[in-house]
């Protein structure tokens, strides 16, 4: 409870328990004590209804925002489907109305058609992958993963790509105690899904995988030459018509629509996150950078 004195009316100060022994009536002492009490209770009944009341907010807009990712999710699939299918389908269509010029050609068609189809198996297997780990049904397998091994993983499979596609692939080396809890397997999908990114949108220019490690969280960057409107699509990207596929172009490619989402529900399943930040500001050559953040493990030994 709150008495104003008469020397500032306009604050309030704390009853004292010195306030209380001040005043003479005993039946008046007990009654003013008890009120303050009251109050007392009620005020932290108010602070905890307060926090549970954020934490209800922060809930709900948790829960919203988790809502319409899945719905995009699930908007994306059903649109980038489409494309694969739609090309096994062209390339049968020309057989079955007998355009093709001779039966090379004919079977030429008959193994894009074959291949559309081995690529739509594989983005279904990659979609049905992350619904089986959300679902507890195939969990992912949290270890404590040293990043230094991860990166030469990563360094082992994408060397020669790097090369092939004229690409300066720079990987700095993390120290050897720089752990993350994670999926080793998953976690290495979704890096090499970001290199390959730059290396399918970009003829040439440079890469730069490195890590930032915190007390908590580690990050760990990809700086590329890669534009930053690679990694942002139109917001009205799936209102906009799929366009036709030809079955004499190139295979339907996994766009960075559905791969962000992929792997940032994986990364979501390792407690982590991926956010597209502005470039670093120690090189000309970088024009953006993919942050992945995961939580940090130390050795038991390390931990107090």
């Amino acid at each position: 409870m709150k008495r104003k004195p008469s020397s500032s009316p306009s604050r309030d100060v704390p009853l004292t328990p010195e306030d209380l022994d001040g005043i003479e009536d005993r039946d008046l002492r007990r009654r003013v004590a008890a009120l303050v009490e009251r109050c007392d209770r009620l005020e932290r009944s108010h602070e905890r209804l307060s926090r549970e009341l954020q934490d209800w907010q922060l809930n709900y807009r948790l829960a919203v925002e988790l809502g319409q990712f899945k719905g995009g999710f699930l908007s994306r699939i059903s649109h980038e489907l489409r494309s694969p299918l739609n090309g096994s389908i062209g390339a049968l269509q020309l057989i079955l109305a007998d355009l093709c010029e001779s039966p090379e050609e004919e079977r030429d068609f008959l193994g894009k058609a074959h291949e559309s189809a081995l690529k739509m198996v594989a983005m279904l297997d990659t979609i049905l992958k992350v619904a089986r780990a959300e679902q507890g049904r195939a969990p992912l397998k949290l270890d404590m993963v040293r990043l230094s091994d991860l990166f030469e993983e990563i360094r082992e499979l994408l060397y020669l790509q790097a090369a092939n596609h004229n690409h300066d692939f720079q990987i700095v080396m993390p120290e050897s105690d720089v752990r993350v809890s994670a999926d080793f397997k998953m976690l290495l999908q979704v890096l090499v899904h970001g290199v390959q990114t730059v290396f399918d949108r970009v003829e040439y220019g440079k890469l730069r995988l490195s890590v930032e490690a915190g007390d908590r969280t580690v990050n760990i960057w990809l700086d590329s030459s890669c534009p930053f409107e690679v990694w942002n699509e139109p917001v009205d990207f799936m209102r906009s018509p799929l366009p036709d596929c030809d079955p004499r172009a190139g295979l339907p490619q996994l766009s960075w629509g559905l791969t962000v989402l992929v792997d940032r529900a994986l990364l979501d399943l390792m407690q982590g996150d991926l956010t597209v930040l502005d470039p670093p500001g120690d090189r000309r050559d970088w024009v953006s950078r993919i942050q992945y953040s995961l939580p940090r493990e130390r050795p038991v030994s390390e931990v107090d």
